[in-house]
Parts: C-alpha cells; sequence; structure tokens
C-alpha cells in the first residue's frame, strides 16, 4: 500500500508541477504602448502609431478617449492556457452491532479521483492535454480489502487547423492501472481464494495516433486515426500463468506493437444547470486482423449538489479480444466531495 501511495503522489505531483510551469504567462511586450492583444481586437490610447500596423494586419482598432481610464491588463487579456483541475473523495461506511437482527456486515468504502486539463489554443494550432487518475479500495468485514476502482488515462493533443471545423492532428495516450487486480474464488472449505490477473503496467497501453479531427461544436469532436501504433506493455513476465490470454502479448515477451485504425469521439457538455454529461467512445481495428475490434465507451453524469458535494454515475463497456471474448462492464454511484480550480494562477 505504501509503494501504491507513493506513485499515487508522484504522479499528483508531476501533474501539478508541469501545469503551472506551462501556465504561467507571458510578459507583456511593449509596456510604452500599453496595447493588449485579445481575438481580432487591439486596444490603445488615443492617437496610437501603431494603427497603420494594426490594419495591415486586418484588425479592428478601438481607440480610447483621452481621459477615460484605461482598463486594467489582468481584465482584458485572455488566457493564454485556460486549465482547470477537479479532485476530490467518496466515503461509504456501514456499521452493525453483533445482534443487528437485519443482518449485514460492516463496510467501509473509500475512492480518490483527479482530473485536470490543461489547454493552449491560437488561430492555426491547438494543444490540450488531459488526465484521469481513480482508485478506489472497499473492505468487508472479516474479508481482506478489494478494489473498487483503478484507473491511470492520460491524452496529449496536437491540432493544426485547416478549417473552421476540421484539424489534423498528432495525439500521444497511456492508460494503465496503480494497483494489483484479482480474480476472486473460493476453495472447498469456503476460504477466499485471490489470484492476481494485472498489475501497474501489466497491462499499459501507449498509443500514438495520425489523422483528421472533425470538431462542430466546443463540447464534441472525433478523431479518426488512419496512422495509429500501439504498444501494450505486460511487464510482469509470469502473468501468463494466471491470465493465458496475456493481454495479446506472446509469452516471453514483454511489448507487443499494432498498426491500426482507430476512432475516438469525445463528448463534454452541461446538460442542465449543475448536471454535465461526459462520453468517451473508442473503436481500434488492428490492419492485420480488421475483424478483431477492440471497443469502449466511457460514459459518467456527474451532478453538484452543492459547492462541494456531488453525486457522480459511471460507466464502462469493453469488449478485447486479447482480454476475453465477451464483453465487459462496470458500474459506479458514488456520493462525495468535490473541490474545483478553473483558470487558477
Amino acid at each position: 500500500m505504501s509503494g501504491l501511495l507513493i506513485r499515487f503522489s508522484f504522479i499528483v505531483g508531476l501533474i501539478f508541477s508541469a501545469t503551472m510551469l506551462l501556465a504561467q504567462r507571458e510578459p507583456l511586450q511593449d509596456d510604452s504602448l500599453r496595447n493588449i492583444f485579445m481575438p481580432d481586437i487591439l486596444l490603445g490610447p488615443s492617437g496610437d502609431s501603431s494603427i497603420v500596423d494594426t490594419l495591415i494586419d486586418s484588425r479592428i482598432i478601438v481607440t480610447i478617449p483621452q481621459g477615460l481610464p484605461f482598463p486594467p491588463i489582468d481584465t482584458l487579456k485572455k488566457p493564454r492556457w485556460p486549465k482547470s483541475l477537479q479532485t476530490g473523495a467518496n466515503v461509504n461506511q456501514a456499521n452493525f452491532s453483533e445482534n443487528w437482527k437485519g443482518g449485514g456486515k460492516n463496510t467501509l468504502a473509500l475512492g480518490l479521483f483527479l482530473n485536470s486539463k490543461l489547454a493552449h489554443e491560437t488561430p492555426r494550432t491547438s494543444f490540450t492535454n488531459e488526465v484521469q487518475l481513480i482508485y478506489g479500495i472497499v473492505k468487508n468485514e472479516k474479508l481482506r480489502s478489494k478494489k473498487s476502482a483503478d484507473r491511470i488515462f492520460i491524452d496529449t493533443k496536437l491540432g493544426y487547423r485547416i478549417t473552421s471545423q476540421w484539424n489534423i492532428f498528432f495525439s500521444l495516450n497511456y492508460v494503465s492501472q496503480f494497483d494489483r487486480g484479482f480474480r476472486f474464488s473460493e476453495d472447498t472449505s469456503g476460504n477466499e481464494i485471490r489470484t492476481i490477473i494485472s498489475r501497474f503496467m501489466s497491462p499499459g497501453y501507449l498509443t500514438t495516433s495520425f489523422g483528421i479531427e472533425f470538431k462542430p461544436v466546443e463540447y464534441f469532436w472525433i478523431r479518426f486515426g488512419t496512422g495509429t501504433i500501439r504498444q501494450t506493455f505486460v511487464l510482469d513476465t509470469g502473468l501468463y500463468r494466471n491470465e493465458s490470454q496475456n493481454y495479446g502479448v506472446p509469452v516471453g515477451k514483454k511489448i507487443r506493437h499494432e498498426v491500426a485504425f482507430q476512432v475516438v469521439a469525445n463528448l463534454d457538455k452541461e446538460i442542465a444547470k449543475n448536471m454535465t454529461l461526459k462520453g468517451r467512445f473508442m473503436i481500434f481495428a488492428n490492419y492485420q486482423n480488421v475483424k478483431a475490434i477492440d471497443s469502449r465507451v466511457d460514459v459518467s453524469l456527474i451532478a453538484k449538489v452543492t459547492k462541494y458535494i456531488d453525486v457522480n454515475l459511471t460507466g464502462a463497456l469493453l469488449y478485447d479480444e486479447d482480454m476475453d471474448y465477451k464483453i465487459q462492464y462496470s458500474q459506479a454511484l458514488s456520493l462525495g466531495i468535490l473541490y474545483s480550480f478553473t483558470q487558477f494562477e
């Protein structure tokens, strides 16, 4: 457990450090002119000789008459690095006396999560970074603790706009987990047996993709990655003894390379006041075996009850023949504490 907490703390610290480093504001280049750049608008004091240059650049000039107070810089400057961070915890607990006739077992469950986004956009380029870290554990009376959630998700995308709705993109995506995963069974005496079937970087996925992106509105986009390469890592070379398919990696090796066509669609929309719907759909078709298409759907509905309390309903569907020939699913409903930072310094 201590190693897990160190790993989680290291990744969170790395995200905070990178966010604060990249988000530093750039110094104003010419304070003497007191010009502030905004999309298609340049503000300057009356009589400013830079008007000719800005007209050449096809920009609009708004001249502030003499005597009027000049607006503060911080109220006019658009953030160069829009950023947000959400972190929180979910706790569930139940306790019964020994003579409680209704039955039940003492239970304690804890979940931690962190969602972070850092973006930069110009008229032609965009650079977007997203991180999702989730870990949950549940402890029932007289039983060993079990995971209820475990996910590391990091996505980075660099885009070049060719029209108002279409972009050429290059993306890098990493997915794995923090802790060991087990298959549970019982022996003839009814004792619990735990068989390890996964751990950190077993499996782990690193995917690079190049293609075209369609983004008709701010809250939805879809990427078509015609040149996609995925590396599947299984660093535990003995895992195949418990998981015969070994996540598609040949026994005795640690990495498998695949070239494929990938489609990823993403939705992040506020559907009502204090209620947000998030969804992500992915299909991955290996060019060597296009009939075996991997697919995953993640959906979450977040309702904000108060400033610091939210209700979160999440679900996931997964089909990957390298894991199992049946559809896998997970679902969770939680009430917990949520703290959000937006455009923080």
